[in-house]
């Protein structure tokens, strides 16, 4: 059985959710760091980047249980909301290929990049996904 790439099955998703689509194309980047890839301008638009991080285990099914770490970055704080509002509608409570449940596990919170001076809100999400299809 193959093994599942949760991070790129998570930016697949949410690069074609369509209000997430309507405001960063398909800008999903995923980083450990969580910061925009080198050299981003903010003429590019929004864009999301997101984490997986550790979390339990199942002891009844082989299903992993880990956060997901996201930033939505805009170029001023109302576009990093919007982001994150479409984020919300667009990921919790939804199921898709391995990932078996999204739910938002802290709302977002707005902060900013020290260079370059980018808003972004932060929130995480608790995952429930298959570690094999």
């Amino acid at each position: 059985m193959p093994d599942v790439d949760i991070e790129a099955t998570i930016r697949a998703f949410l690069a074609d959710a369509p209000r997430i689509k309507a405001l960063c194309d398909k800008r999903v980047y995923a980083a450990l760091n969580l910061e925009l890839p080198e050299g981003y301008d903010t003429v590019k638009g929004p864009a999301l980047v997101v984490s997986i991080r550790g979390g339990g285990a199942s002891p009844h099914a082989p299903l992993i249980n880990p956060m997901l770490y996201v930033r939505g970055y805009g170029a001023d704080p109302h576009t990093a909301w919007a982001l994150d509002r479409a984020l919300v509608a667009s990921l919790h409570t939804k199921k898709f290929g391995p990932v078996k449940m999204a739910l938002l596990s802290a709302t977002g919170q707005l902060t900013a990049e020290t260079e370059p001076r980018w808003p972004y809100v932060f929130s995480t999400y608790r995952l429930r996904a298959a570690l094999y299809t």
